[in-house]
This record gives C-alpha cells, structure tokens and sequence, in this order.
C-alpha cells in the first residue's frame, strides 16, 4: 500500500491536567480519559479517516495514511476529541511527507524528530485561561476554572466546570461498568483500554469482582491510621529506543511497507500486552494489598499502594516483565526504570509524581544494561526536588562542605534478586537483622558517621561503631557485603563510593519483620 503521510503525536500538559484537582477522584477521572483517547479514540478516528495505527501508548501515536486530505482530517479530529473530552488538553502533532524511495524506518525517525522541533517551537504551551473576574463562579472541584455544570458527588451536589464534571462522570462510568462486567461475565466488557484491561483480566482470571479504589484512605484498608505510608510508583522503559531500532527497525529495515507495518504493530501491541499481563502477574501474587493504576499505556506504568510493598511489587513487576519481553521477543530482554516515593497519605499526590519521575529518570542512568529502581522515603513535607534532596545528604553536618565523591545514597537498586546491591537483598537483610532483634536507634548515629567531613574521622567512628556490635549482627552485614569489615562504603562506580545504610534506616520501620509474602 502506497504509504505517503504519517502523523506523530504526543499528549501536551498532562501532569497539570491530572492534577488540577486535588481529589482522588478527580485525578483518577483526568488519567481514564486520558487512557480511553490515546488507546481507544486514536483507533477509532483513525480508522475513520482511512489511517492504519503504528502504534499508541503513553500519550504518543504514530498513523500512517495514503492521502495528505485523509492525514489533514484525522489531525482535525483528534484536536477536537481531546478538547470535547477534556475541555482543556491540547496535542502536540507532526504530519509529516514521504520522500521519494525513503525506507519507512528512516521516514519514523524523521517524523519523531520533527514533532519534537515541533514542541520546543511552539505546541507545548498549556492552554491559557482567561482572568476570573469576582462575578463568575469558580469551579468547586478544581477552583480554578469557571463552574458550568452541577454534579452529584458522595459530600453532595457540587458545581463544576466542565473539565472537573468530565473527570468525575468518567469514573462513575467505569464504576459502574466493572459492576456490569462483575455481575453479567465478562463478556460485557466492550473496549478494553490500558486502565481497564488490568481489571478486566483480573476479574477473568479470579472470577471475581475487581474493585475501583475511590480514595487514598481504600488503598491502606480501614485498619490504617491517617499516618500511615503509600507508595507512588513510577515506571518507564530504558533505553527503548535503542532496543526498538536493534530488535525491529534494522531488522525490518529492507522490508516491504507492508511488512514492515504488520511487524510494527505487532511489536508495539506486545509491549503494552507485557505491561498489563506483568501489572496482572504481580497483582495477583500480592493480592493481600490493594494497589491502584493510575496510569497504564505503551511502556509507562504508575501505581499507588501500601508503602510497605511498594519496593517488593514494583521489584516483582520489573522482574515479571523482563520474563514476558524475554519471550515475546525471542531472547532479547527489555529493561524497566522505576522510581518510587514513600509517603505519608496526605502528601500532596501531584509532588509523588513529580518526584517518583525524578528518581526513574535519574536511576535510568545507573546500571548500563540492568532494570534499576531507585526509591526515597519522605518523613516531612518538602518543596525540594530529588536533586537538591539528595546534594544536601552529601555534604558534612559539622561543615556544610560537599563530601568528596561520597555518596550516602545507594541512587538505584538492580532488579536481581542474586545481586547484593537488588532491593531483594536489602529488604533480606532488614528482616535478618530484625529476626536478630537489632533496634533501630543504634543506626541513627550513622546519618552523623556517614557524613562526617575527614574520611578518616569516618573509618575510625565506624569502626568503634561495629567494634560494639555483637557478632551475629556483624555477619549479617559481612554476608552482604565483606567491605563492611573495614567501611560504611563498600561500593564503588566512577570513583565514588556509594552506601547503601541509610537506605537500609529509613525502610526499617515499614518492612515487615516476616517478610511480604508473593505466592
């Protein structure tokens, strides 16, 4: 088929539009119809403007056509979806020509690179509003808006504008259509989407009900006090571009265009399938805990859970897909990066985001070809970035002064569960060294030892620490890394030697002492 147009696109001012509102629900509303427009309407639209789908997921699209008319009319369509649906998402979008005899692996990538032009030049801007005036009424969802619309919600009848009323209808629809799936089989259910999918195998495969979390409050259980941690994760591909162009694009770089877009699309729907299927996996083996997808599409994946398992799920997950990728695509395995935030309930879910995509952008760079997971526990409110975060742990609290290439930081974790430097073996050793009834106080001095200015000062106080621990406590540590015997500092990369102890301080408290169980 005589492919002459693609059109490349990408979701614009996503992070501001999910958290405009600061209620569960409304969030939850803003990432389905996200979902539902990127792995639904995208399909639909372009099938009506006679385009074949590349590929969807995470906000992006790729779709081809034969006509610049029919590339022009789907263009037009999805900015108007978008704004029907949301009222105030906007797409960045490229559409882009054919050269004469270009290969289609070429035409991509050059697509891919003009819509990012593209966004720098002008697309991504957020739409603006007008100014207020003390006369309108203010939406009583988000208050930032104009109030449009009266909505029903569980406090009572609330005016809204017509984003927040959106967002909120989207969720009791889809309440109301796993209820529908969960009484009438699931052969019920019509369109599956990312968010969706993950309950609708979940009811197939348990033959039972899968519950829509409507408050944070659901995720800790009743039994929960209001101080108890969540944990936000945030989980991407690593270097899937590169893993892509190796496994499909110079494999099918001679290929006939329609060959090359049956293997495309082929090898996009897999990773998506090996995204949900893993998020299903993992559920499953830790059904105990209830866990919400805020976000679920190409190779993106956020959840929020109870704290405490927040490190064994998203380890398990990372570990499960790198198993499905391995055999979907015949032996190569495809490499996650997660970041994870453990909260107090009440953090602000908008700075979880934010921060947890810090930590997986910035643990992406660690471990040249392993899944890492980097993750960070906060115990107070804080408007600093991970960045700043982390600069101030290294520095001396007699002096302020940088420490030099010191880092009191692990800044990542391999998913190896054999690797003494894996979250498997760090959260082992926390419930060893319970098991051996070793209080917490006694590590508190090492924030001060770690982080004491002289390097020698720092052997000699760590030393006269381990010289007061009994013995079995001193095995434990020496069974997972032998450096211990002579420093808090026992692994090194670039010429910075890392620790990993306060790590180990800061789950202390929230690991369980018997272990999560994932059977």
């Amino acid at each position: 088929m005589g492919y002459k147009y693609i059109v490349v696109s990408d979701t614009n001012n996503v992070v501001s539009y999910l958290f405009s509102n600061t209620r569960y629900k409304f969030i939850r509303g803003a990432s389905a119809l996200l979902d539902y427009l990127n792995l639904y309407m995208t399909k639909k639209i372009a099938g009506e403007c006679k385009g074949i789908v590349l590929s969807t997921g995470g906000g992006e699209a790729r779709v081809l056509f034969c006509t610049k008319n029919d590339a022009e009319r789907y263009e037009k369509e999805m900015r108007k979806a978008y704004l029907q649906y949301t009222d105030e998402v906007a797409l960045s979008m490229a559409l882009v020509e054919r050269f004469e005899n270009e290969p289609m692996a070429k035409w991509l990538e050059r697509a891919e690179v003009m819509l990012r032009v593209k966004e720098k030049e002008r697309d991504k801007k957020e739409m603006s509003l007008l100014p207020l005036f003390p006369i309108v009424e203010r939406c009583e969802g988000c208050v930032k808006r104009p109030a449009e619309k009266y909505y029903d919600m569980v406090d009572g009848r609330k005016m809204l504008c017509l984003s927040c009323y959106k967002k909120a209808k989207q969720v009791d629809m889809i309440i109301e259509n796993l209820k529908n799936i969960s009484k009438n089989g699931i052969n019920s259910f019509q369109e599956g989407i990312g968010l969706m999918d993950i309950h609708q195998k979940l009811i197939e495969q348990k033959e039972e009900g899968s519950s829509w979390v409507r408050k944070i409050a659901d995720i800790l259980g009743n039994d929960k006090q209001t101080n108890s941690y969540i944990g936000f994760v945030y989980a991407d591909g690593k270097k899937l571009g590169s893993f892509f162009r190796k496994t499909v694009l110079d494999n099918l770089h001679e290929q006939d265009d329609d060959k090359f877009v049956k293997e495309y699309k082929m090898y996009s729907e897999k990773v998506h399938k090996c995204i949900i299927e893993s998020a299903v996996l993992t559920q499953q083996k830790y059904s105990d805990y209830v866990v919400d997808y805020a976000m679920v599409g190409g190779d993106d994946f956020v959840a929020i859970m109870p704290g405490e398992v927040s490190l064994p799920f998203t380890n398990t997950f990372i570990q499960t897909f790198e198993e499905l990728t391995t055999r979907e695509f015949s032996g190569s395995r495809m490499m996650l990066g997660a970041g994870v935030v453990i909260a107090h309930m009440g953090y602000p879910l908008y700075r979880l985001f934010q921060m947890s995509y810090e930590l997986m952008s910035s643990a992406k760079r660690k471990y040249e070809d392993k899944s890492v997971i980097d993750f960070i526990k906060l115990t107070n409110s804080t408007v600093q970035s991970i960045e700043a975060i982390r600069y101030g742990e290294n520095t001396s609290i007699k002096t302020g002064m940088s420490l030099n290439k010191r880092s009191v930081r692990m800044n990542g974790y391999m998913v190896d569960s054999e690797h003494g430097e894996s979250i498997d073996k760090l959260l082992d050793v926390i419930r060893r060294l319970k098991d051996a009834k070793f209080p917490r106080s006694k590590m508190k001095i090492l924030y001060e030892i770690l982080r004491e200015d002289s390097e020698y000062q720092m052997q000699f106080e760590w030393l006269k620490w381990r010289a007061r621990m009994d013995a079995d406590i001193k095995s434990i540590l020496d069974d997972w890394n032998e450096k211990f015997k002579e420093t808090p500092f026992p692994l090194t990369y670039n010429d910075v030697v890392f620790s990993p102890l306060l790590d180990l301080f800061d789950l202390y408290d929230i690991t369980p002492m018997e272990g999560i169980s994932n059977e």
